[in-house]
């Protein structure tokens, strides 16, 4: 749903809207963006890494989707201040505070509402990040042992014990 534009009007009441439906945009937007991170997370978990990188694909898409949307809401922000003659820097809840009756919950609403998603999002990344480092010194831990058990072999076809090194072959040409 992309939001409908109202920032041509000087009118508090009609600047809230417009700042409720780019709020509503953003929600929508860290939904998917959550969606995406689960998504990933089950593929992490599920150890379907040839998945990995679509899914790291769409996760950088939907992030970027957010940012785009956070400008989107800077904007209407930015028009509603001004309207209003707030400080440039004005937070949701102060914005919620001036709001008119019909707006003041809605705003209290997107707050709450975007806090909580933030909050997954930020949980489920950080958790997607923790797999993906256990998974990276599960690799390392793996690699590390390959060495050990490669067996060499002399040029009678003994098996050879020592340092590791190059392989017998690449010694002997």
């Amino acid at each position: 749903m992309l939001p409908v534009d109202h920032s041509t009007s000087a009118d508090p009441v009609a600047l809230y809207g417009a700042l409720s439906d780019a709020l509503w945009t953003q929600r929508e937007l860290l939904e998917s963006l959550l969606h995406r991170l689960v998504t990933q997370q089950l593929i992490l978990n599920a150890g379907a890494l040839r998945w990995l990188p679509k899914s790291d694909d769409d996760v950088r898409q939907a992030i970027s989707q957010v940012r785009a949307g956070e400008v989107l809401r800077a904007t209407h922000v930015a028009a509603l201040v001004t309207a209003l003659g707030l400080d440039p820097d004005a937070t949701l809840t102060e914005l919620a505070t001036f709001a008119p009756a019909v707006w003041h919950d809605v705003m209290h609403d997107h707050r709450k509402a975007l806090r909580e998603l933030a909050f997954e999002v930020q949980k489920t990344s950080e958790e997607n990040h923790r797999l993906l480092q256990h998974g990276a010194q599960a690799i390392r831990d793996t690699l590390a042992g390959v060495g050990d058990a490669v067996r060499r072999y002399d040029a009678s076809g003994a098996t050879v014990h020592g340092e590791p090194g190059a392989l017998l072959l690449d010694r002997q040409a």
